[in-house]
């Protein structure tokens, strides 16, 4: 079916699904977590409802997939295992798909809900002039590209498939159920059924030949000349025909439309790939010189990646295989030609069913490290591989026999080996840097260490306080194990920092502390950097915190924290777009990194570009659905476009929550000054100017001062966050809210002062 209604068009009583044919199992609006709310639409692949996430409190399009869609066990294995492969593509222009699953028998998949018109309703409204089908045309290009570097081939773009919301943007649609459904099909041939629409098969889909991204290229070329014709460009009486077309007849020439622009077409619709273009940025650098625009055209990219999945291993072991992961991730980071998916997200791949193929689809990675571990007493054996994850070729293996105590200088010997191997097939690869010699400690000390490292990352107060005992331990049996007190170190200032505004002043001074400890004893520690530019973040210092995040980059290039740390001290320092760029970075090496989304969330917002921000936290928030800071930047993005619906129900969230940081209980205050005049700032004036770290949140309460026709109020507060480091000007000149100062002369001098210091700082670093 056509995912054409996935918008609020109008209010309906909602009815119980029923879907034909196969079992009836729905006896209640519930799926899974998901409420059912109202339907969108209905035809032969389903249903679309609008639906409210119960757990995230967010509203979704759950498409329930019929029964007779996917009759057989094989069958729907093969479903969720190809839908799963494609949830994770990450891209403006593609449908984010948040979830899929089977529930009762019904098979769902959870979405990004969208408002806008699909291409076909634009058509059929005579709505599409030539700017605007070049436009569109554009943005589905940049996701094909995106999605044919992952190795995933949509197969049914089609006008239904391609959805414009209000604010311009192209998203496109199905990605996998697309693919699932030609997979399916033993033939694709007239005489044995269509699979898809058939007057956008390529002839290569018709002829049930070997299909690659050129199929694409094929359909997104016919829904263009149909954008300009106003017809397809192949038509016939029945199916039969208009496939016998597509196969040997040229289209009818474009009437009315200049030759440079028809050529692109033709060229698209090539019948024999060959001659079609063979890369969707190809296609879209001709669009583009057509049209005489400017746009980046993502390439392929010319580092090598590479995931290291989780060991194999008993339960009892896994702490101490994942440190053993962790450790050869961070030494595989140093060196500036790799690019290392992060452990937070390959860790989800631990006993998967997924393919190396599969996984390297997903990720978007040349190769795969992949091996088990084996204990017994104080030996540990571990079997690695390296896989080339487009064919499956093993390009490496190595066993690895080693007493506990020897642990580390095992995971280094398994880096360099891995290296070394690369190094062979790409005559470019650096080796990697010198390290310092790790300290040899037992069994004991190494887990301890590990389940400290792995309790530090969840951001939760309990779990930091745990790993900060584990750490302390591990310093006191082995005090020169440096890694670990820069662990350390990065725990007591997260720990600062949550427990703002009543945290222990000597925290901040232990953690850097710990860090400079670490440094002593390992100069080139990168974790030991990224601590003190927290500390030196916390303290308003963004020179140092920005020259501590560079120098652990300049060692280990690889570096997902740091990338996604200088991303927001970035947007502090009001360089907004390197702020989106190094957040995207992050999350191409770590897709798993929830607050990678939200840093770039925020450096959109502060763009004006609150509808692509939507989609970013969104992301977060499935990754981490206890985040309040996403919940806070997302619901500002809500008020900020006028969504009042959906910020509700994340306002509602919110306020059931507890300790809310200063910043999110800001941005409740904002709503209710929209929604309840007159609101109360629930902190006082005197409790945030006392508060270093928290310049965020007298940013939007001067938002709400605003407002509210408080300009003086509204300036002192704006005035105190940027002492506090708060040089963010993309978002003053955004902001939505400050409309009733934009004229105001203390204003104009507050920005011409915010961008001074800018550019002071521009220059120190």
């Amino acid at each position: 079916m056509s995912d054409r209604r996935l918008f609020k068009s109008h209010q309906v009583t909602p009815e119980l699904p029923r879907l034909q044919p196969g079992p009836q199992p729905l006896d209640r609006n519930v799926i899974a977590s998901y409420m059912l709310e109202e339907q969108l639409g209905s035809g032969g692949m389903g249903q679309v409802w609008k639906a409210i996430d119960r757990g995230l409190a967010r509203p979704v399009a759950l498409k329930l997939l019929p029964h007779s869609m996917v009759a057989d066990q094989d069958t729907r294995a093969r479903f969720l295992r190809e839908a799963k492969v494609a949830s994770v593509l990450n891209h403006p222009n593609i449908v984010t798909i948040f979830e899929t699953g089977e529930y009762e028998k019904q098979l769902f998949i959870a979405m990004e809900l969208i408002e806008g018109v699909t291409v076909r309703d634009l058509i059929n409204r005579h709505d599409v002039t030539r700017e605007r089908a070049l436009d569109i045309v554009k943005q589905a290009l940049l996701g094909l590209s995106a999605a044919h570097q992952a190795g995933i081939i949509h197969r049914d773009i089609k006008p239904e498939n391609l959805m414009v919301r209000k604010d311009g943007y192209v998203k496109i649609l199905d990605f996998g159920l697309a693919k699932f459904q030609v997979s399916t099909e033993a033939q694709v041939t007239p005489q044995s059924g269509i699979v898809g629409t058939p007057r956008y098969m390529s002839p290569e889909q018709i002829k049930n030949d070997p299909v690659d991204g050129r199929c694409d290229l094929f359909s997104l070329g016919a829904v263009l000349y149909e954008m300009l014709a106003g017809e397809p460009p192949f038509g016939g009486e029945n199916v039969g025909h208009i496939l016998s077309a597509i196969i040997s007849l040229n289209p009818p020439a474009l009437k009315g439309v200049p030759p440079e622009l028809a050529k692109i077409v033709m060229k698209a619709l090539q019948k024999d790939r060959q001659k079609r273009y063979a890369q969707a940025g190809e296609f879209l650098t001709d669009i583009i010189a057509y049209t005489g625009g400017s746009l980046e055209i993502p390439g392929i990219a010319t580092e090598t990646s590479l995931v290291v999945l989780p060991l194999t291993c008993s339960p009892d072991d896994e702490i101490f295989a994942d440190g053993i992961v962790d450790e050869i991730i961070a030494n595989l980071s140093r060196n500036s030609r790799l690019r290392i998916i992060a452990r937070s997200t390959s860790k989800l791949y631990r006993n998967h069913s997924m393919s190396i193929q599969e996984i390297g689809q997903a990720l978007n990675v040349d190769m795969a490290l992949e091996g088990s571990l084996r204990r017994s007493g104080e030996r540990v054996r571990v079997v690695a591989q390296l896989v080339n994850t487009r064919d499956g070729f093993q390009m490496w293996n190595g066993r690895f026999e080693v007493k506990v105590k020897d642990i580390f200088d095992m995971e280094d010997e398994i880096s360099d080996a891995i290296v070394g191997e690369l190094h062979k097939h790409f005559k470019s690869m650096e080796s990697l840097d010198e390290r310092v010699a790790l300290p040899i400690v037992d069994s004991a000390i190494s887990e301890l260490y590990f389940k400290g490292v792995s309790l530090q990352g969840t951001l939760r107060i309990d779990d930091i306080r745990k790993a900060i005992e584990y750490l302390q331990k591990v310093i006191e049996l082995a005090p020169g194990f440096a890694t670990a007190h820069a662990k350390l170190s990065t725990s007591l200032a997260n720990l600062y920092r949550l427990l703002l505004p009543h945290a222990p002043a000597e925290l901040l001074g232990e953690a850097e502390e710990e860090a400079k400890k670490a440094l002593a004893l390992d100069p080139a520690n990168p974790d030991a950097y990224v601590s003190l530019s927290i500390v030196a973040r916390i303290r308003g210092d963004f020179s140092a915190a920005h020259a501590n995040l560079s120098e652990a980059l300049r060692i280990s290039p690889s570096h997902v924290t740091a990338l996604s740390w200088l991303s927001y001290v970035h947007i502090f320092t009001g360089n907004c777009e390197e702020a989106e760029k190094l957040a995207r970075k992050a999350i191409e090496r770590d897709p798993a990194g929830s607050s990678h989304y939200t840093f770039l969330g925020y450096s959109l917002i502060s763009q004006g570009r609150f509808m692509e921000a939507s989609d970013a936290l969104d992301r977060a928030l499935r990754i981490d659905p206890r985040n309040h800071y996403s919940y806070a930047i997302l619901l500002y993005a809500k008020l900020a476009m006028g969504q009042m619906e959906e910020a509700r129900i994340m306002r509602d969230y919110l306020v059931h929550s507890d300790n809310l940081p200063l910043a999110v209980q800001a941005v409740l205050s904002l709503y209710r000054q929209i929604t309840e005049t007159p609101a109360e700032v629930p902190f006082s004036d005197e409790l945030l100017l006392k508060i270093p770290y928290e310049p965020e949140a007298e940013r939007i309460a001067a938002d709400v001062f605003a407002l509210r026709g408080e300009m003086k109020g509204a300036l002192k507060f704006i005035e105190s966050s940027v002492k506090k480091g708060l040089l963010n000007l993309p978002f003053l000149e955004h902001d939505p809210f400050l409309k009733p100062l934009r004229d105001d002369p203390a204003f104009i001098t507050l920005k011409g002062l915010v961008a001074d210091r800018i550019k002071r700082l521009s220059h120190k670093h």
